[in-house]
């Protein structure tokens, strides 16, 4: 269900058509504005480049997180293979878990409730194949 959050950014207002909670879409316009406060100094208005900068600043730091959580992603694919390796040798059979090749790429390694490991295909990024851009967010209209 879609709906309408109006938010604050960079002192104009804006109308997000957004399926995400309104909560959400404040806290992303809290970032936003959170972001444009380490660029723009105290006191002054943002000048209409801020948000750029601002949307550049926050890419950059959403890409190092991707690229934490990636490699974070192979060291655990890595130690399971290990594990299952191990479990097989233990169990007297012949390396048959160590001859298993990583997961893809496109799959990531989760932790479902009962505390089993798994490969699991991974989500199209926003932009990638996804319908929708962020959270839901399907259009932005600035007040006027």
């Amino acid at each position: 269900m879609s709906r309408t959050v109006e938010v604050r950014v960079a002192g104009q207002n804006y109308r997000v058509v957004s399926s995400a909670p309104e909560s959400e879409v404040r806290r992303l316009a809290d970032v936003v504005n959170a972001k444009l406060a380490e660029l723009v100094p105290r006191g002054r208005a943002a000048p209409p480049n801020a948000l750029l900068l601002a949307a550049i600043a926050l890419a950059h730091d959403a890409e190092e997180e991707r690229e934490r959580r990636e490699s974070v992603e192979a060291r655990a694919r890595e130690l399971l293979r290990r594990v299952v390796a191990g479990i097989g040798e233990a169990l007297g059979e012949p390396a048959a878990g160590a001859e298993r090749e990583a997961a893809p790429e496109d799959s990531a390694v989760e932790e479902g409730q009962d505390g089993a490991v798994a490969d699991r295909p991974r989500r199209a990024a926003p932009g990638k194949g996804s319908a929708e851009a962020g959270h839901g967010a399907r259009e932005v209209s600035r007040e006027t």
